[in-house]
């Protein structure tokens, strides 16, 4: 018997090798929840990882990843090589995958393998070792976004790929025995297969409850993309005459300039950039309110779960946020809803949300305590075993 994880996930250690070579951040977002899903084991397992970099040398200044191998509280590490070429890379990493996890699967008896995410790589070779193997290999495939249609329409090369992609990548997952979604609706679109729905992981950083929090400060944290209702936020707290308001803007993305430009007219407006998780937490449990603007608008949303939204509850911070049809209702006994598109009903919720005065002492203990009770990553996990097993 073997468990054994296929995605993206990358070490601490690694991290800071990420950050010093691209040119753009890595996303923290889809590590932390691979993390989450690793910490709901009592054993540590096999982790076949390839990095999500962006390409040499535009993006990256890295050409050659070798193979390298890191124990880790997650379990053992095993990174993929590969050029770091646009297209190669992938060519790559599906052989070497292939490899190894033939390797593994043909001298155990039965093996179960979590795949994160519907990377073509990792589709295929799901397909290919599903044909060789059949009931000695089981398949839980974790869908924690989708591409095409379905999903948030990227820009450029890798949107047109995504759209040519799409309905192939979603033919190849119903090869998988079983399914994590990260949303109800997500069911819908695969083939009828047991399933369970895992929105996300709360984060492994440590926040600081003893920070002392300042008053009237508003933090996003995440991607800088009008897409997600950015430029609203931006729009909306510079509508807000008060002076001793305060925005602290934390991430990297198409807005980034817009940000910049925003914060040298307003002093109120601190762009922090891209930091590390560290950071972020402390900041998180210094501020008075967090924001998400993202609103409903888009097909996407119903399959869509903002990984923010766990670690804004955990930090015991007021959340402002419009109501998302992929988050559940649960979630929004803590959360302050904008009540309608627009900057000026977003600049309303933010006001309101400062001037609670009795939050901190009423209300913020009982949320943390409600996301950590209900969102333990090791009765989460327990759940997808037992489909697994079942």
């Amino acid at each position: 018997m073997a468990d054994v994880f296929v995605g993206f996930l990358f070490d601490t250690e690694k991290e800071a090798e990420l950050l010093a070579t691209s040119r753009r951040a890595a996303s923290a977002a889809p590590n932390q929840y691979q993390k989450g899903f690793l910490s709901g084991f009592s054993e540590p397992m096999q982790i076949l990882t390839t990095l999500s970099v962006g390409s040499f040398p535009r993006l990256n200044t890295r050409l050659i990843f070798k193979r390298e191998k890191k124990q880790a509280p997650e379990g053992n590490i095993h990174y993929l090589p590969f050029i770091n070429f646009y297209l190669i890379r992938d060519w790559m990493f599906k052989k070497g995958l292939y490899r190894e996890l033939n390797r593994i699967i043909k001298n155990q008896e039965h093996t179960t393998l979590y795949v994160y995410s519907l990377h073509m790589p990792f589709l295929k070779n799901i397909q290919k070792l599903k044909k060789k193997y059949g009931d000695r290999l089981h398949c839980c495939l974790i869908i924690p976004d989708l591409a095409g249609k379905y999903g948030l329409v990227r820009r450029g090369i890798k949107g047109v790929r995504d759209r040519l992609q799409a309905d192939k990548k979603m033919r190849l997952a119903n090869c998988a025995d079983s399914f994590v979604f990260l949303t109800e609706a997500m069911k819908d679109l695969f083939d009828p297969k047991p399933y369970t729905v895992m929105e996300g992981f709360l984060p492994s950083c440590q926040f600081d409850y003893s920070n002392t929090r300042v008053p009237k400060s508003v933090l996003y944290t995440g991607s800088l993309n009008r897409a997600y209702g950015f430029g609203t936020l931006l729009e909306a707290f510079s509508s807000i005459p008060d002076p001793d308001a305060q925005l602290w803007i934390c991430g990297v993305g198409d807005m980034e300039e817009a940000v910049k430009t925003a914060a040298k007219k307003d002093p109120r407006i601190q762009f922090k950039g891209f930091l590390p998780k560290s950071e972020v937490a402390a900041l998180q449990t210094q501020c008075d309110v967090l924001v998400n603007p993202r609103t409903d608008e888009g097909e996407y949303t119903k399959y869509s779960f903002p990984s923010k939204t766990m670690e804004y509850l955990l930090s015991g911070s007021k959340v402002v946020m419009y109501h998302l049809p992929g988050i559940g209702d649960e979630y929004y006994q803590f959360i302050r809803i904008v009540n309608e598109p627009g900057a000026e009903a977003m600049a309303k919720a933010l006001q309101e949300a400062w001037a609670d005065a009795d939050f901190y002492v009423s209300q913020s203990q009982k949320q943390v305590d409600w996301i950590r009770r209900e969102k333990d990553a090791k009765t989460t996990v327990a759940k997808i075993r037992d489909l697994c097993n079942g």
